[in-house]
């Protein structure tokens, strides 16, 4: 009998819970929030419009630092943050080198086929790429609002477009035709 009574004061609990959630989610604040998180999405579509590296890889790193001074809450999450900075800053590093296309030829000799994909090389700047979408998406599985999933969302899309850009430039760098111009050629 006891053991139903403690059920029951889950289940009261929960039902409470839910009250308060629902109550907190129509409040004039949540909802202000969620219009300062709409803007912030419209920005970062227009970051991605740009197709501009230095603009969203420096926004990308805006997002990164107040997540670390503002959101992260535990030493995990902490330490997540740092290091997806340390690498951010050593893919502008490679995205320096690429700019020099004879020094990207030089640094692109030295990579092992099984760090190559499709003839490219996979740097500091593509690891980078990787590791942070795949940072983004197990954010994603954490209980957040639909507004916040949606910035999280567009950060993927954009490091996509980033990735796009800078897979041109590596082909462009080692003197590679894209599949675009070879269709046109031929």
């Amino acid at each position: 009998m006891e053991k139903t009574g403690l059920i029951d004061k889950v289940i009261d609990n929960m039902s409470r819970s839910w009250r308060s959630y629902q109550l907190v989610n129509e409040s004039k604040e949540v909802k202000e929030h969620d219009a300062v998180l709409a803007e912030t999405l419209s920005l970062l579509k227009d970051v991605k419009g740009s197709k501009n590296l230095n603009v969203a890889l420096g926004a990308e790193e805006m997002l990164l630092r107040q997540e670390q001074a503002v959101y992260a809450n535990s030493p995990e999450q902490h330490n997540s943050i740092i290091t997806a900075v340390k690498q951010l800053q050593e893919a502008k590093q490679s995205l320096a080198v690429v700019a020099n296309p004879k020094a990207y030829q030089a640094a692109t000799a030295t990579y092992p086929s099984s760090r190559k994909e499709a003839g490219l090389p996979i740097d500091s700047f593509r690891d980078f790429l990787k590791s942070h979408s795949t940072r983004l998406t197990n954010r994603m599985t954490a209980q957040l609002s639909v507004p916040e999933k949606n910035i999280l969302r567009q950060r993927k899309d954009n490091l996509g477009m980033i990735r796009e850009v800078y897979i041109a430039m590596q082909r462009e760098a080692l003197g590679l035709m894209s599949s675009k111009n070879r269709t046109i050629e031929r």
